[in-house]
């Protein structure tokens, strides 16, 4: 009888060990995947931002230079 009662705790503790362990496991792969979302995340705000900053770059020169185009034209006028 102790005999088996000892097997069946072992048994118990070895069952909950591997739960334990799946549970890290699964916690572990959504921390990664919730990482990995917010990195692809902050990737592409910086990519739209950069974008936004080299057309609104371009537009100010491209006023800027057709002001003074036009400028340049009203003066040798």
């Amino acid at each position: 009888m102790i005999i088996n009662i000892i097997i069946i705790i072992i048994i118990i503790i070895i069952i909950i060990i591997i739960i334990i362990i799946i549970i890290i496991i699964i916690i572990i792969i959504i921390i990664i995947i919730i990482i990995i979302i917010i990195i692809v995340i902050i990737v592409i705000i910086v990519i739209i931002v950069i974008i936004v900053i080299v057309i609104v770059i371009f537009t100010i020169c491209f006023f800027i230079s057709s002001c003074a185009s036009s400028s340049f034209l009203f003066t040798s006028v």
